[in-house]
C-alpha cells in the first residue's frame, strides 16, 4: 500500500496490485500480489527521459516529430520545427553541449544527410543517453529510478563490434569533441548507453491528422522492471 498527496489538503491510500522483488540472473520485477482483471489498469509510470532513436530521419529534438530542414537550431544546427522548439526546456539543455562541435564538424557517420531527409542516420546516436548522464547530475528522483535498473554491462561487452562502435562515436565524443572529460567518466557515460539499449521503450504516439506523429525512445522504470518476460501477458498505451 502506498500514500497519495494529490494537493494540499487531500492524502489517500491506495493498494497497487504488484510488488518489486529480484530474482537470480534476471534482477528486480514485478510479481503481481492479487487477480489482476483483464483490462484493469497495473500502473502509470511518468517516465524519467525521452529521446530520438539513435538511428532517426531527422526529428526535433524537443518534441520528436519529423522535420523539413527548413528551421535549424541556430545553437546546435540540428533541424527542429520552429524557434519556440529550439528554445523548449527539453532541448535548452543540452544545445550548449552538442554546438561544440557541429555540421561538418562532426564525424561523417553522426552527420544528417542534408541532401535527403527520408535518410535514417546515426547522428540522433549522441542525444538520449546525454540527456540522461544530465539527469544524473541532477541526483533528483527521476535518475534515482532510472538508475535501479540493470544495464547489462558484462554482456555488452561480449559484443565487441557494437561495444567498439559506441565506444568510438558516443564516449569517446563526448568526452574530446564535447568537451566533457572533466564531467562525466566512460564508466558512466557506458552505464546511461546501457540503461537505454536495455530498458527503453519505442515511442509511438497516438496519430494526430493535424501534426506528425513523434518517434523515439523513452525510459520508464516501473514499467521496465515488470517487462521481463518474451511472452506478454499485458498491455502498455502512450499519453502524450
Amino acid at each position: 500500500r502506498i500514500k497519495i498527496q494529490e494537493d494540499v489538503s487531500s492524502l489517500k491510500e491506495i493498494c497497487l496490485p504488484y510488488k518489486t522483488e529480484n530474482r537470480p540472473g534476471i534482477g528486480r520485477v514485478l510479481i503481481a500480489t492479487r487477480t489482476i482483471k483483464p483490462m484493469e489498469l497495473v500502473l502509470t509510470d511518468p517516465g524519467t527521459v525521452t529521446g530520438p532513436n539513435y538511428t532517426s530521419k531527422p526529428v526535433c529534438l524537443e518534441c520528436l516529430r519529423p522535420t523539413n530542414g527548413k528551421f535549424l537550431c541556430p545553437g546546435c544546427d540540428y533541424p527542429m520545427c520552429d524557434s519556440s522548439c529550439s528554445s523548449g526546456p527539453i532541448h535548452v539543455r543540452e544545445c550548449e553541449i552538442i554546438s561544440r562541435c557541429k555540421g561538418a564538424k562532426r564525424p561523417a557517420t553522426l552527420q544528417i544527410d542534408q541532401e535527403n531527409f527520408e535518410r535514417a542516420t546515426n547522428a540522433y546516436a549522441i542525444l538520449t543517453p546525454l540527456r540522461l548522464l544530465l539527469l544524473e547530475e541532477e541526483n533528483n528522483d527521476k535518475w534515482n529510478r532510472s538508475n535501479q535498473l540493470m544495464d547489462h554491462h558484462e554482456d555488452r561487452l561480449q559484443n565487441a563490434e557494437e561495444w567498439s562502435w559506441y565506444e568510438k562515436f558516443i564516449v569517446n565524443y563526448y568526452l574530446n569533441d564535447l568537451q566533457l572529460a572533466g564531467r562525466f567518466t566512460p564508466a558512466q557515460i557506458h552505464r546511461a548507453i546501457g540503461l537505454i539499449n536495455v530498458n527503453a521503450v519505442a515511442l509511438k504516439f497516438p496519430f494526430h491528422s493535424k501534426t506528425k506523429s513523434p518517434e523515439g525512445k523513452g525510459l520508464y522504470p516501473i514499467f521496465a522492471i515488470g517487462s521481463h518476460y518474451c511472452i506478454c501477458n499485458a498491455r502498455y498505451t502512450l499519453d502524450p
